[in-house]
């Protein structure tokens, strides 16, 4: 029998783990409490590292905004061929949605998307998204646009103007 340093109690030498330095053989801490103490640290941590990121986040909206959405086109099977740094220059240089002019939220924090969230759009609407390819346009303009390429919704756009 060995007396815990932590909890207090006397339990069998099995419940100790083993330690050459120590006198008898068997740490002062028994497992339950060191298992005790493994979890408290680790809900710390977590706790202390999901602030620094939704810190980190709030700070840079669009480094988030990019890294789900290229995470988001890997996960949905497309070939990315665009780089972080690249995609992070087009957000840099875009404020406004360039079919509608209206101004870009970069505003992460939400669950939903609003009209005017920023989206990643394929301009040819192939498998492929790189460089030459992709813009940010409005999440309005590309739920509208959906997969159509821009001139043939640049025509729609026409015909419900005229239509209007």
């Amino acid at each position: 029998m060995k007396l815990c340093k932590k909890c207090g109690k006397y339990k069998n030498n099995s419940e100790f783990n083993k330690n050459k330095r120590m006198k008898d053989g068997y740490i002062n801490v028994c497992r339950e409490c060191i298992n005790k103490i493994r979890r408290d640290i680790y809900i710390e941590d977590k706790i202390r590292i999901n602030e620094r990121r939704s810190k980190y986040d709030k700070e840079h909206p669009k480094q988030k905004w990019v890294s789900s959405t290229l995470k988001n086109h890997r996960q949905n099977k497309f070939t990315v061929n665009i780089s972080f740094k690249e995609l992070i220059t087009i957000a840099e240089n875009s404020v406004t949605c360039p079919l509608c002019g209206t101004k870009l939220d970069w505003d992460t924090g939400k669950k939903c998307a609003k009209s005017n969230s920023p989206s990643l759009d394929r301009k040819d609407n192939g498998n492929e998204l790189n460089i030459n390819n992709t813009w940010i346009i409005c999440w309005g303009c590309n739920r509208g646009k959906y997969n159509w390429s821009i001139e043939e919704y640049i025509e729609h756009c026409k015909k419900v103007a005229g239509v209007a």
